[in-house]
């Protein structure tokens, strides 16, 4: 195990417990994404390979498109969290990506990857991920994530 799991655990923990305090202010929003970010950013190959590799994507996910490599055992799981990593670390905030309803209160949030390569001497970026994310479909994840943290890093009792 290279990332500290102890970090991540309590981390995780306190990200959930400011956001609960914080979810029914004016700054529900703000809080979520930034708690999301926050944890879905530490996790590394290694964590996201000992925390997420007997899971499932959660039910309430639908992925336009999500590619596997061998980074990830072609395993879509892995592959979903590490794109979920990298749209969220990558995050370009746009109106193309930031949906809002009528009241321009933010009501979802469009997360792509990208594979930059070169391809007959030219640089290309293909398309690895597109998943639409609703707030309340974030919220979920973000506690499917800290709970999966939670369960596996919790220190076992002699």
């Amino acid at each position: 195990m290279m990332y500290d799991g102890d970090f991540l655990y309590s981390y995780s923990q306190r990200a959930k417990e400011n956001y609960d305090v914080m979810k029914n202010t004016e700054y529900g929003f703000t809080m979520l994404l930034c708690s999301f970010v926050g944890v879905v950013a530490i996790i590394d190959d290694n964590a996201r390979e000992e925390l997420f590799c007997d899971q499932d994507i959660p039910n309430f996910i639908t992925m336009i498109k999500c590619d596997t490599c061998k980074k990830d055992n072609n395993s879509r799981v892995l592959a979903f969290y590490r794109h979920l990593r990298n749209s969220l670390c990558h995050l370009k905030i746009d109106n193309d990506r930031i949906k809002s309803n009528n009241e321009s209160t933010i009501s979802s949030i469009i997360l792509k990857d990208y594979w930059e390569h070169e391809k007959k001497g030219k640089k290309v970026k293909d398309k690895t991920f597109e998943c639409t994310l609703t707030i309340e479909t974030l919220e979920k994840l973000f506690y499917v994530v800290v709970d999966v943290i939670q369960k596996k890093l919790a220190k076992k009792e002699d």
